[in-house]
């Protein structure tokens, strides 16, 4: 069957509904409450980054804070530079190379915390690599299988258990350590590349001891600790959920445009007024205090926030300072953002050729403003120099 229609079918059994296990209650999307930062946030603040011949950042790929330490994947120059909780360099990983304990390309790293490792995605060779958290190296492996291609992201389920997303097949695998092999999985996310920003390759966050995965194309958060996929949760939107004929017209629109190699880059392309979907969720997140869903609606960001302590629901555009919810690096305790020049020519004339500048910059994409942050943090950004120095990262602490 063709991976498209399997994918529909799984989907459409099991995820077209609001019946799970759990779920929202009906979540209006057209809803545009006043929220404060601080009404999420219990603190804003700066962190200026050290800045030395040694420790220059060219391109921040992924921010992790773990220990009182902040880890940053430089993807232009290939390093893992790790900063106190205070910006202060402490080292750096940089062994790009062929030889034993050296790497060709790091794509993604994440946080083995209970054996206390650094671990570094390389796909170019199809390989983890080892390192513990003073940045020394330990050990690599290999990922062999034929079908485990473009992988793009990994994670550490359990001790030995590795898993692992591809950005070609958008596959989730699973890698026993001890075994050294792809183990068992009963289920197949198989999305093709055509599928792009609809798939769910930065979709995967950790809560209570759980790996959860947000299915593409779909409303339902799955349970894949085990490898077998439960029941979580489900966002239901009413009215805007996304009927069977959508999801199958965008699948069949995909098929087309991968026949004359034309792509549906991006979610606002098939999302909204007189479009295909109603909505697509570009995010969801989850902690002890609050439930979080990043959401592509109506031509614009939508954020939902359930707080389950108060027992309400939060719908909105931006915070009523007139900034955007930072989803993008967003952790159990917090959210990290950091400071982005400016577009490029390059950059602004592929914006403006595919006739998506009203896109970009008629939304608020401020993720900071200078009145929700301290004086001394204003101070570090009113004196940054960005042809100088590092980034400055912008870290919001949430409510507990």
């Amino acid at each position: 069957m063709n991976n498209l229609y399997r994918l529909l079918v799984f989907l459409l059994i099991v995820l077209l509904s609001c019946n799970s296990t759990e779920y929202s209650s009906s979540i209006d999307l057209t809803k545009n409450h006043s929220v404060s930062v601080f009404d999420v946030f219990s603190d804003v603040k700066v962190i200026k980054l050290e800045t030395s011949e040694n420790n220059l950042i060219n391109e921040i790929r992924k921010v992790k804070y773990y220990d009182s330490h902040y880890y940053i994947l430089d993807e232009r120059s290939q390093q893992i530079f790790c900063f106190d909780e205070n910006g202060r360099f402490v080292y750096k990983i940089n062994s790009q190379g062929r030889g034993k304990g050296e790497y060709h390309y790091i794509i993604d790293f994440s946080i083995d915390e209970k054996n206390q490792q650094i671990v570094l995605l390389d796909p170019v060779v199809q390989r983890v690599h080892f390192f513990d958290l003073n940045g020394n190296f330990l050990s690599s492996r290999d990922i062999k299988s034929d079908n485990v291609l473009g992988l793009n992201r990994v994670y550490l389920l359990q001790d030995s258990l590795l898993m692992l997303i591809s950005i070609l097949n958008k596959n989730l695998q699973f890698y026993s350590l001890i075994e050294e092999k792809i183990v068992y999985a009963d289920f197949d996310y198989d999305v093709p590349s055509t599928l792009h920003a609809f798939s769910p390759v930065n979709n995967v966050f950790f809560f209570d001891n759980r790996a959860l995965f947000l299915a593409p194309l779909s409303r339902e958060i799955v349970d894949v600790s085990a490898m077998v996929p439960t029941n979580y949760f489900t966002w239901c939107f009413g009215p805007d959920n996304n009927s069977e004929k959508q999801i199958n017209r965008l699948l069949e629109e995909i098929n087309v445009k991968a026949e004359i190699r034309e792509y549906i880059l991006l979610p606002w392309q098939a999302v909204g007024k007189n479009k295909i979907l109603n909505h697509h969720i570009v995010k969801s997140f989850e902690n002890h205090r609050f439930r979080i869903a990043a959401v592509e609606f109506n031509n614009d960001y939508k954020f939902v926030i359930i707080d389950k302590q108060d027992n309400q629901t939060l719908v909105f555009n931006s915070f009523k300072e007139g900034v955007r919810f930072p989803y993008e690096h967003i952790q159990s305790d917090k959210v990290i953002t950091f400071y982005k020049p400016e577009f490029g020519s390059r950059e602004l004339g592929i914006i403006e050729r595919e006739g998506l500048k009203d896109y970009f910059f008629g939304r608020n994409q401020l993720l900071y403003i200078p009145e929700i942050l301290h004086e001394d943090c204003r101070h570090i950004v009113e004196n940054h120099n960005p042809m100088a120095d590092n980034p400055y990262l912008v870290v919001y602490k949430f409510t507990e």
